[in-house]
C-alpha cells in the first residue's frame, strides 16, 4: 500500500481506490496539468517479470491509441524507482455490477447501455484489440449515464467476485482467460479469443441487465461451463420482466454457440439495440420462450444494396440508384418502417445470413437484388425474404430496355408492398405505381446525381448539381430532380462550397419548384426550411417548414436533426437536443445526423457530451471534415488546445479549406497555448490566400482566438452585411462569447435580432 502524499514522478497519491490481480489503483493528482487521475501500480511479481511487463506495456499502448469515449483513457505508462504504473482518467460513478445490485434495469436502459458497449467494442475490434473479459465489473457507468469499458485488453484477475470465478490471468495462447459465466464456448475450449468472444460476453451482460440474473448461473464453475457449452439461457419472461421479444432475439443471437452464428460485429449489435430502443413497434409484453425465428410484430423492411453484376464500376450508380429509389418509394408508406439508406449501405458487398442482418436492423423482411446491364438492356432481379425463416415471400425478374427503368423501381416497390400485405390508400397506391418521370435520360441523370451527392464531398456536391440540372433539362416537370438540386445547393451553401447567399437562393428556388409540382415531398420542405433560415433569417417560417416535413414523413431523420440544431440555436435547448438525438437514432450511421447532434451539444455548451458524440462520429468516417471542425472547436472550448492543434496538423483542414505546413502547430500549442498556435495558423492562412480563399467565419474565429477582438467584430459585421448563414447561430455559438458585452458587437446583435423577426422582409 502506498501512503497518501507519496510522489510518483509528477503524480501525488491522494487515496486508494481498490486493488486486484493486476495491481493497486489510487486517486492521484497530476501536479503538472493540475487534474486528478487514477494510477494503477503493477504488483511486484508482474513488474519483475520481463514477459508480463512487456505484455502489459504493449497492450496498454494499443488501448491508449483507441481514443474512444466508451473506453477508459490511458494517459501514459511510467516508472518511479522500481515501480511501474499506468496513469488513467479518473471516473466518477459506479460499475455496472454495483448498479445491478439494485436489481434489473429497464429494458430500454439496458439497450442504451448495451449499444454503447457494443460501439466501444467495435472500435477496439477494428484496431485488432479484443477485451476477453467483458462482464459487469468491467463496465463503468459515469455520473452522466455514459459507459466506459475498464481494463480493456489487459490480462487481469479479481478473486472473490460474486459474478463467477476467474480461471486464469495470462493471455498466453491456449490458456483459458476470462470469467466463468461470461466466457464464450470457444474460450472454454482454450481457443484464441477473437471479436466473436466479446460479442458472446456482451450477450451475457445484456441478459443480466434485463433480468437481474446471470444467463448461465450455476452453483459451481464446472456446471457453468457445461451450461455455456450445452444449454440455452432461460426465457426473459420467466424472470417476470416485461421486455420486447425483439430484444430477446438480439441477446440470443449474441449467445449463439457457434461464432459464425453471432452478429458479425459490435456495430451490428449497436444498430440492433438502438433501432429497437427508438422503434415504436416494439411489443411490450412477456412472451413464451423465443427462438431465433421470432420476429418484430410491426411491418418493417430493409432494402439491401442491389449488386452490380455488370462488371463495370461506372454502372454502380444504377444499382445504388435503384436501391435508393425503392427505399424512397417505400418510405412514403406510413404503415411500413423502412431502414434508411446510410444504414443499409454498410452491408454493400458483405455476405451474412438474413437472420443476423434482420436482427441487426430490427426488421421482419429484407429486399435483395441484382442488376446486369448489357448494352441498352437491363436485367433486374429482386426478392423479398422473410428474416425468420429465410424463405422467399416474393421474387421477380425484369428484363427491360433502359428506357423502362423509371417504372421498374416503382413496380418493385409496389410488389414489395403487396408481398408485405400493406394496406394502401388510393393515393398511396397511385404514388407507388406512377413513375416520377417518363424520361429515361432524366431518371438516369437523377440516379447519377444522388450517387455523387451521397459521396458527401465538395466535388460530389458539384457533380450532383450538374446531374440534377441535366435531369431537369430532360424533364422540366421532374419534382424529385428539383428536390435533389435543392439538396445539392443547400449543403454547398451550408458548408461553404459556394457563397452562402448564392447557394441558398438557388436551393430555395429549386425547392419551391419541387413543391409546386408535388407539395408532399418532405425533403423539399427541409430544403425550404434552410432557405427561410439562412437566406431570409425568418425563424418562424423555417420552423413551419421543419414541422411540415416531419408531419409528412415522421421518420425523415434529416428533418429531426436539422430541426434539433435549429431549436438549440433558438434557445429551446432540451427540446432541440431531443430532436437531434431522435434524428441520429433514426439514422445512426448517417454522418450528417451525427454531426448535427455534435453541434447541438456544442451550442448547448455541453462540451464533454459533444466530444463523446464527435469521437463516435469519427469512428464512422475519420475523414469527415465537418466532424473534424466540430471537434477542433470543442477542444478549444475545453482548453485542450494541444488536441485542437494536433487535429488541424493531422487533417490540414480549417473550416473546409486545406492549409499546408501545419506540422509545427502542436509544438507551438504546447508551451504557447491557443493564442500562439492560432497566431501561427493566421500566418499560414495569409501566406496561402487569406481572405480570398478562406471562409469569413473561419477568419473571424482565428482573429478572435488570438485576441484581435476589434478585427473579429469587424469581420462579424461584414458577415452580417453579406448575409452569411452562420450568423443565425451567433446567439448560441460559444465561440462568440469573448465578444459579448462589447458595445459594437451588441449593436450588431440588436440589428441581427431585428432581421431575425418573423416579419423580416424576404430577400
Amino acid at each position: 500500500m502506498i501512503a497518501a502524499g507519496t510522489r510518483l514522478a509528477q503524480y501525488e497519491i491522494l487515496e486508494p481506490l481498490g486493488s486486484g490481480g493486476m495491481g493497486e489503483v489510487y486517486r492521484a493528482r497530476d501536479l503538472r496539468l493540475e487534474r486528478d487521475v487514477a494510477v494503477k501500480v503493477l504488483p511486484q511479481h508482474l513488474a519483475s517479470d520481463p514477459d508480463m511487463r512487456s505484455r502489459f506495456e504493449r497492450e496498454a499502448r494499443s488501448v491508449a491509441a483507441l481514443s474512444h469515449p466508451g473506453i477508459l483513457v490511458i494517459y501514459e505508462l511510467a516508472l518511479a524507482g522500481d515501480l511501474s504504473f499506468a496513469v488513467m482518467e479518473l471516473l466518477e460513478g459506479e460499475t455496472l455490477r454495483r448498479r445491478l445490485a439494485g436489481g434489473a434495469l429497464p429494458w430500454r436502459k439496458a439497450a442504451q447501455l448495451g449499444a454503447e458497449v457494443a460501439e466501444a467494442l467495435s472500435a477496439a475490434h477494428a484496431k485488432g484489440i479484443v477485451h476477453r473479459d467483458i462482464k459487469p465489473e468491467n463496465i463503468f457507468i459515469t455520473r452522466d449515464e455514459r459507459i466506459k469499458i475498464l481494463d480493456f485488453g489487459l490480462a487481469r484477475s479479481y478473486g472473490g467476485s460474486d459474478a463467477g470465478v476467474t480461471l486464469a490471468v495470462l493471455t498466453t495462447p491456449g490458456l483459458v482467460m476470462g470469467t466463468i459465466g461470461y466466457l464464450a464456448p470457444e474460450q472454454i475450449h482454450g481457443h484464441d479469443a477473437d471479436a466473436a468472444c466479446d460479442i458472446f460476453s456482451l450477450g451475457c451482460v445484456l441478459f443480466e441487465m434485463v433480468t437481474g440474473r446471470m444467463a448461465f448461473g450455476r452453483p459451481t464453475a464446472a456446471e457453468m461451463m457445461a451450461a455455456i457449452l450445452n444449454a440455452e439461457p432461460p426465457a426473459i419472461g420467466e424472470s417476470g420482466v416485461q421486455a420486447p421479444p425483439e430484444l430477446e432475439q438480439v441477446i440470443r443471437v449474441c449467445l449463439a454457440k457457434g461464432p459464425q452464428d453471432r452478429f458479425m460485429s459490435g456495430r451490428d449489435v449497436a444498430v440492433a439495440l438502438r433501432t429497437l430502443a427508438v422503434d415504436s413497434g416494439a411489443v411490450m409484453q412477456p412472451t413464451p420462450t423465443p427462438t431465433r425465428t421470432r420476429r418484430p410484430a410491426a411491418k418493417s423492411v430493409a432494402v439491401l444494396p442491389f449488386e452490380n453484376l455488370t462488371g463495370d464500376a461506372d454502372a454502380d450508380y444504377l444499382s445504388d440508384g435503384v436501391t435508393e429509389s425503392v427505399i424512397n418509394c417505400l418510405s412514403q408508406l406510413p404503415k411500413l418502417r423502412v431502414v434508411p439508406r446510410s444504414t443499409v449501405f454498410r452491408y454493400r458487398g458483405r455476405s451474412a445470413d438474413a437472420t443476423s442482418i434482420g436482427l441487426a436492423l430490427n426488421v421482419r423482411t429484407l429486399v435483395t437484388g441484382r442488376i446486369v446491364r448489357r448494352g441498352s438492356v437491363l436485367n433486374i432481379q429482386a426478392e423479398l425474404v422473410d428474416v425468420a425463416s429465410e424463405s422467399q415471400l416474393w421474387g421477380d425478374q425484369y428484363t427491360r430496355e433502359a428506357a423502362d427503368l423509371p417504372s421498374v423501381q416503382q413496380e418493385i416497390a409496389f410488389q414489395i408492398s403487396e408481398g408485405l400485405r400493406v394496406r394502401l390508400t388510393g393515393e398511396e397506391r397511385k404514388r407507388l405505381k406512377d413513375a416520377p418521370t417518363t424520361s429515361t435520360d432524366a431518371y438516369q441523370q437523377y440516379l447519377r446525381g444522388r450517387y455523387h451527392w451521397n459521396k458527401w464531398t465538395p466535388e460530389g456536391f458539384l457533380r450532383a448539381a450538374e446531374c440534377f440540372e441535366r435531369a431537369i433539362e430532360a424533364d422540366p416537370r421532374y419534382a424529385l430532380a428539383y428536390a435533389g438540386l435543392g439538396d445539392a445547393y443547400g449543403v454547398m451553401g451550408y458548408y461553404g462550397v459556394m457563397p452562402g447567399d448564392v447557394a441558398m437562393a438557388k436551393a430555395r428556388a429549386a425547392a419551391l419548384k419541387a413543391l409546386a409540382l408535388d407539395d408532399r415531398l418532405a425533403e423539399a420542405h427541409v430544403t425550404m426550411a434552410f432557405g427561410r433560415l439562412f437566406q431570409d433569417w425568418d425563424w418562424a417560417a423555417a420552423q413551419d417548414e421543419f414541422e411540415r416535413a416531419i408531419a409528412l414523413n415522421p421518420r425523415l431523420a434529416l428533418a429531426h436533426s436539422f430541426y434539433g440544431l435549429f431549436s438549440v440555436a433558438a434557445g429551446e435547448t432540451a427540446a432541440g437536443i431531443e430532436r437531434a438525438r431522435r434524428g441520429r437514432d433514426l439514422d445512426p450511421l448517417s454522418l450528417v445526423t451525427n454531426v448535427m447532434l455534435v453541434w447541438s451539444y456544442f451550442f448547448a455548451r455541453q462540451f464533454a457530451r459533444a466530444a463523446e458524440e464527435a469521437q463516435r462520429a469519427l469512428d464512422l468516417d475519420p475523414t469527415f471534415v465537418q466532424i473534424q471542425m466540430a471537434l477542433g472547436a470543442i477542444y478549444d472550448e475545453l482548453e485542450q488546445h494541444e488536441h485542437s492543434a494536433r487535429l488541424f496538423a493531422r487533417h490540414r483542414c480549417f473550416f473546409g479549406v486545406t492549409v499546408e505546413n501545419t506540422d509545427t502547430l502542436p509544438d507551438i500549442a504546447g508551451p504557447g497555448g491557443v493564442e500562439a498556435y492560432y497566431r501561427h495558423l493566421l500566418t499560414l492562412i495569409e501566406q496561402q490566400g487569406g481572405d480570398a480563399k478562406f471562409s469569413p467565419v473561419g477568419l473571424m474565429v482565428a482573429h478572435l482566438r488570438v485576441g484581435h477582438l476589434d478585427e473579429a467584430v469587424r469581420r462579424f459585421e461584414r458577415m452580417v452585411d453579406a448575409h452569411e448563414g452562420h450568423c443565425v447561430f451567433a446567439w448560441a455559438d460559444p465561440t462568440f462569447d469573448p465578444l459579448r458585452g462589447a458595445p459594437r458587437f451588441d449593436a450588431i446583435m440588436q440589428r441581427l435580432a431585428g432581421l431575425r423577426s418573423p416579419n423580416a422582409e424576404h430577400q
